[in-house]
């Protein structure tokens, strides 16, 4: 009798787990299916961002010829070892370990290097759109404009931190938006 009433729990936990698998995996799958199909008014939206945001902003960035660099101080991990030695003899690990994986990277500097940087035609082409735009772009804008406002005595041709996440961004969701659209199409 125990022996037929173990079976019978274990028989119901058995398909009482299958059926919850199931379910689970359909979940998964039904979303994971409907992020992967574009419904028309997603295809128009993307349209729209395209064709008036981020195409315009794309193409005043053709002639602007950006060249961006950034330095290492230590390359190499026997350079880096070599410094965190002493930390080591001083049994302070935390400093042997961050001094040991710590390359001295530089933040990245940008300059133009022919052409010129459009900050004013980029912010009135997202003011004219406003109403499409993402809010991560005008927050990207608004910090590139605070910067030129606060640093005016930097040359035309000198690029802040904000202006690359500004010029990164744009060109990451024009790619992005025209790999999509195009796939579609085709």
């Amino acid at each position: 009798m125990v022996s037929l009433l173990q079976n019978w729990i274990f028989l119901v936990g058995s398909l009482a787990s299958l059926v919850g698998f199931w379910f689970i995996a359909y979940g998964i799958g039904y979303k994971k299916g409907e992020k992967a199909i574009t419904k028309p008014q997603n295809i128009r939206t993307e349209q729209l961002l395209l064709n008036n945001i981020y195409a315009p902003l794309r193409k005043l960035l053709i002639d602007t010829h950006i060249t961006s660099c950034q330095s290492i101080m230590y390359p190499y991990f026997r350079i880096r070892l070599k410094r965190a030695r002493s930390y080591l003899k001083q049994r302070a690990f935390k400093k042997f370990f961050k001094t040991l994986f710590d390359k001295g990277i530089s933040r990245k500097t940008a300059g133009v290097e022919f052409g010129h940087f459009p900050l004013e035609s980029i912010e009135k082409i997202i003011k004219d759109n406003i109403i499409w735009c993402d809010s991560k772009l005008v927050s990207l804008l608004q910090d590139a404009l605070r910067v030129k406002y606060e640093n005016s005595y930097k040359e035309n041709d000198e690029l802040d931190s904000e202006d690359i996440k500004l010029i990164d961004y744009i060109y990451n969701e024009y790619n992005g938006l025209n790999k999509k659209l195009i796939s579609k199409h085709i």
